[in-house]
């Protein structure tokens, strides 16, 4: 019996999904310590970090990755590897050649690699590899795996083994065991092995319609969730299972890409056309009921039917079986009829298309794409739906109006010219985007989110008596009306021509990146924000006003605010404004002038201004907090303040962190496993430091110089297909020291780019305020990724890796120092280039009339015209000169040199083709 128990707690152990529980349960008592030293593999843990710290506390036999990036050290000590996802090791190859980088066919693994992957691949159990890897990768592959292996391969990856297995005549008894290819099933290349397991599992989101096509040999099982009728001669063996198929045959959830994703449920696939013939659709209920499926996917075949079909059916979803809750239909049809009384979910995909639907009592969430007209044609029951809101608007619209009784959720997206008026007071979130000339009318007084994105010439009409969460993005003459009896919150985000119509008080209206925006409606407003707008027209009463980085300021009658921001302006006389205003800050502004009329201002903060003047009836101020002001005048009080920081700690809660800030410092410090939002209403200076697993969240904030110090984010991360990005709306300058694992997504930024001993990846995009950076200064990091889509004047680079970008991208001043081992091309507008002691430099563009100096500089590759170069302690620089450089264009030099220094893709490679 105790044997049993213990058989029992190492079974249980398996399940645990991370190390802390694993110590929690090897102290409960010694039975349990046992159970956990005696495990002869790790759990099925979800981090790569635990299962490192498992195996190298305990020491088992066998290590499970669970398709994780385990450190090499681990795989090299223990004796089995299962659940091994080859592209980890993949990830680890530095390539050989960098002038085909792009092209696997030419990359080339190092002798040292081929022997560590080897070492790993003799180990290795079960594998797993979705990704387009080297052919050199699979060769290792292939001569070195333990007979009995078990793989899952997508298509691509499948064939290349058996190509290379063939072309490499190795005994047919090493093939793999179990050989499981997610892909298509006419796939003429799979072929059939004795005594080895071979499955196709299939979810491609296009069917195959004939019979014919099947192209899948006897002997292999095919897995497919797509509903595929066969004759029955035909001799193919196909199982029909749910999608999605990750876990099938196996506890590892795998990410295959091409599978169809419905709604986060157990989904099949199905053609209209069979549930339009009655005798094929009985086949096809029987094998939903077999499948224990709640949800179908339909698909139209391949040839398009018209509205005018004479065939009725193969326009109308006949009544499915009553446990059919859910179904999604990407169809050509330009006319589509369902009738299921029983449907919850309806999620419709179908471009220009008209939707009738017969029966909408127990819709719950509707999805509509591509749908012009939607008609419900439902036998009318007498429903009442009570609402305290009955506006005048919603009379002249009442004729179209159709009641959804138990709708939660409604998205539109790509519609045109769509006209919808409904009513649900159970309808809480409602998304619509790419929607091009429609009008929908929503009336619901539960409705909590809004969310409006691209839509254009469009007009959407709320009516609701719930706080409303409203975000309008990328609009374009877009225009919303709401009424409601309590505040709404609304976002416009890089619009243009917004026209919002309130008859409903406002809680926080935020303007960011806009344009010609009008706020219409004599109502209150807490708090009114506007960032790198333009105001066409406003006539709402703000108490709290933000006015950063304005494109063009117009008077408009804002005498009701008693807090005041401005932010960041330059050449702008402000006054009346100042009526009720009793707290004032002004942060960044340049050559501006504050007149104020009325003597009510109690608080003052000037912030690194300069040339600014403030004047007028200043004798109430209690206090003002001034920093770094340059040539201003200021007012005099007795209580003068230097020092303006908030500072944010851990906690014991576990909420993400979000804060609106007025402090020109803000630091955050020792935070772990949080998502942080700032919203700063001046350009506040921020410093985050020595946290763990976080996420900046400010992608339409400005700031003022941001620091990362000490932080990082476990590896895992990088590759778990999370969105883990840090988003910086725009800084002054954004520094970057001792962090790992951390993907920065930068929208602007100014003076200064700054990463020293990090590795992280960084994108920096091009938007309407991002222009060229001053100084990007690299030092001791490493980028996975570095994209950058701005130039910069001058570049700072020592010993970096990953830094290419940086260099095509820099316009006046290039240093380096301790760069190797890299080719790259120079702006054309670079005008100075410094090297010190680099390395395997090829610099494949003329230097002619730049200014290009080399100190104690080694393998240097430069096309030099005007022999300018100046060299102080290098040794084999290769420099060509103007006639060298002529004679090889004569010869075609395409893409560098050799290491003989002969031209590549030029008169020799021709003489071989």
């Amino acid at each position: 019996m105790k044997q049993l128990d213990m058989v029992y707690l190492m079974k249980v152990a398996l399940h645990v999904k991370d190390m802390n529980d694993i110590q929690n349960i090897e102290m409960i008592n010694k039975k349990c310590g046992i159970a956990i030293n005696s495990l002869k593999v790790n759990p099925w843990f979800t981090s790569e970090r635990d299962v490192n710290k498992f195996c190298n506390i305990f020491n088992p036999p066998t290590c499970n990755c669970n398709l994780l990036p385990v450190d090499e050290s681990v795989l090299m000590k223990v004796e089995n590897i299962r659940n091994y996802e080859l592209d980890s090791f993949n990830r680890t190859v530095k390539i050989v050649n960098a002038n085909n980088q792009l092209n696997l066919q030419h990359q080339k693994m190092t002798e040292e690699e081929k022997e560590r992957m080897a070492k790993i691949i003799q180990k290795v159990e079960s594998m797993t590899c979705f990704s387009n890897i080297m052919e050199e990768m699979m060769e290792v592959v292939v001569q070195n795996m333990k007979k009995g292996i078990k793989i899952r391969f997508n298509e691509i990856c499948a064939e290349r083994f058996d190509e290379i297995f063939d072309k490499m005549k190795i005994e047919e008894s090493m093939y793999p065991s179990e050989m499981i290819i997610y892909g298509r099933i006419n796939n003429n290349w799979i072929k059939a092995r004795e005594n080895k397991n071979i499955i196709v599992i299939c979810e491609t989101r296009g069917l195959i319609e004939q019979e014919s096509e099947i192209n899948i040999p006897k002997g292999i099982t095919i897995y497919s969730s797509n509903i595929l009728l066969v004759k029955p001669n035909n001799e193919t063996n196909i199982k029909f299972v749910r999608s999605p198929s990750d876990s099938l045959f196996s506890n590892v959830k795998v990410n295959v890409f091409s599978q169809p994703r419905f709604n986060d449920m157990s989904s099949v696939t199905v053609n209209i056309e069979d549930i339009s013939n009655e005798e094929n659709r009985k086949k096809v209920y029987k094998i939903l009921n077999d499948l224990y499926v709640d949800s179908i996917l339909f698909t139209s075949p391949n040839q398009q039917t018209t509205g005018n079909s004479t065939n009725s059916l193969q326009n109308k979803i006949p009544q499915l079986p009553e446990y059919i809750k859910y179904i999604c239909v990407q169809s050509r049809m330009l006319n589509l009829i369902i009738d299921n009384k029983q449907l919850e979910y309806l999620e419709v995909g179908s471009c220009d298309s008209t939707i009738e639907l017969k029966s909408i009592n127990n819709l719950k969430q509707l999805k509509l794409y591509g749908v012009n007209k939607l008609k419900i044609n439902e036998i009318k029951e007498e429903q009442e739906i009570t609402t305290t809101n009955n506006r005048k608007y919603w009379k002249d619209i009442q004729e179209n109006i159709s009641t959804f009784p138990n709708l939660e959720e409604l998205q539109l997206a790509q519609c045109s010219n769509l006209n919808i008026s409904l009513i649900s007071n159970k309808l809480r979130s409602v998304k619509v985007v790419e929607c091009h000339q429609c009008k929908i009318n929503i009336k619901s007084d539960c409705i909590e989110r809004l969310r409006l994105e691209r839509a254009i010439h469009t007009q959407f009409k709320l009516s609701t008596n719930k706080s409303t969460d409203i975000y309008i993005k990328e609009g374009d003459t877009f225009t919303l009306e709401i009424e409601s009896n309590n505040e709404q919150n609304i976002e416009i985000i890089e619009g243009n021509q917004i026209n919002v119509k309130s008859k409903c008080p406002i809680n926080k209206l935020i303007i960011v990146e806009s344009y010609e925006v009008s706020i219409r409606g004599n109502e209150k407003c807490n708090t009114m924000k506007v960032i790198e707008s333009t105001i066409k027209e406003i006539d709402i009463k703000p108490k709290r006003i933000i006015f950063k980085l304005i494109k063009e300021y117009i008077k408009v009658p804002l005498k009701e605010a008693e807090e005041i921001y401005i932010v960041s302006m330059k050449d702008y006389i402000f006054e009346e404004l100042f009526d009720k205003c009793k707290k004032l800050c002004i942060d960044e502004c340049e050559n501006c002038q504050f007149i104020i009329n009325k003597n009510q201002i109690k608080e003052m903060k000037i912030t690194k201004c300069k040339n600014t003047e403030i004047t007028g009836k200043l004798d109430n101020i209690e206090e003002i907090i001034t920093i770094d002001n340059e040539e201003c005048n200021i007012p005099e009080t007795k209580k003068v303040i230097k020092e303006d920081t908030e500072i944010i700690e851990m906690d014991n809660t576990n909420k993400d962190i979000e804060i609106e800030t007025d402090k020109k410092y803000v630091i955050i410090r020792n935070i772990h496993d949080r998502n942080i939002k700032i919203k700063s209403d001046i350009n506040s200076d921020v410093t985050i430091e020595n946290c763990k697993n976080i996420t900046l969240e400010g992608e339409y904030e400005h700031y003022g110089n941001i620091q990362f110090i000490n932080c990082k984010n476990n590896k895992e991360t990088r590759f778990n297909n999370q969105d883990n990005r840090s988003t910086i709306g725009y800084a002054r300058s954004i520094s970057i020291n001792k962090c790992e694992n951390i993907d920065f997504e930068i929208y602007g930024t100014k003076k200064l780019l700054e990463v020293i001993d990090s590795k992280v990846d960084i994108s920096v995009r091009s938007c309407s305020h991002n222009v060229n950076i001053d100084t990007i200064h690299i030092e001791n990091s490493e980028f996975p990724v570095f994209n950058l889509s701005v130039s910069c004047n001058k570049a700072i680079l020592n010993n970096s890796t990953g830094v290419n970008e940086i260099i095509h991208r820099c316009e006046e001043e290039l240093i380096m120092k301790r760069i190797n081992d890299m080719q790259f091309m120079l702006n054309q507008s670079l005008k100075k280039v410094e090297m010190e002691e680099c390395s395997g430099i090829n610099i494949k563009d003329d230097v002619k009339g730049k200014e290009v100096k080399m100190i104690r500089c080694h393998n240097i590759k430069i096309i030099d015209t005007s022999n300018s170069i100046n060299q102080i302690e290098c040794d084999n620089i290769e420099v060509i000169t103007e006639q060298q450089n002529e004679m090889m264009r004569g010869f075609g030099m395409m893409g560098g040199f050799t290491h003989n220094n002969m031209p590549m893709g030029g008169f020799f490679s021709s003489c071989l083709k």
